[in-house]
């Protein structure tokens, strides 16, 4: 199914194959254990990973696409000086959100997004990096989100955290798109996404 879904990108077989052995794996602990959910969850997996290629997130852009992504935070002279520097532009956009300190701090690059979903920012790294530990035993660093399989078990722990599955049920896109994103801006693609392995699953792929 998901050779089907990812069928526009180069995703490997070797991904593909390890990341539907770890899904299998863990999905029962998370409540992923319906059509619905799973197809929910697939699909802003697919997106936020570009097809399952990349597991943390790519910073490196130009100083045109750091406009565009974040028009009310970047000039033209600060997207320059952030342009194809990861760890400026992440400690930049990240700095005093999402629990980190500021610039200078480093944690915007430190507590960037990895994983299935993007787990990104201090308070979510901390609260998941506890929860690995007390529930699974994994003594964990943020690098290792990056890799299975606290790349998976974050997403899961993240779309447990923020209760996703009740969307799900409801067949909701648009809600768990702008719970995980932020905004709507890739709502439509994702709902693609959705319907595409929700057909797959139901005809048995």
């Amino acid at each position: 199914m998901l050779k089907k879904v990812c069928k526009p990108s180069s995703t490997s077989e070797e991904k593909l194959a390890e990341f539907c052995s770890q899904f299998n794996f863990y999905a029962i602990d998370f409540g992923l254990d319906n059509e619905l959910r799973a197809a929910a969850f697939l699909a802003q997996v697919v997106s936020e990973t570009g097809y399952l290629q990349s597991l943390e997130e790519n910073l490196n852009y130009s100083a045109e696409r750091i406009m565009q992504v974040w028009p009310k935070r970047f000039n033209r002279e600060r997207a320059v000086a952030c342009a194809h520097n990861p760890e400026r532009l992440a400690n930049t956009v990240y700095a005093d959100r999402l629990g980190n300190g500021n610039y200078l701090s480093g944690d915007g690059f430190r507590y960037r997004g990895r994983g299935c979903l993007m787990l990104t920012g201090y308070h979510n790294y901390f609260q998941f990096l506890e929860f690995a530990m007390v529930e699974y035993g994994m003594n964990l660093l943020p690098e290792d989100v990056s890799r299975y399989p606290a790349a998976i078990l974050s997403a899961m722990w993240f779309w447990k955290e923020h209760r996703l599955n009740q969307f799900a049920d409801m067949g909701d896109i648009d809600s768990i798109t702008r719970d995980i994103t932020g905004s709507l801006a890739e709502a439509e693609n994702r709902k693609r996404r959705y319907i595409r392995v929700l057909q797959l699953l139901a005809v048995g792929y």
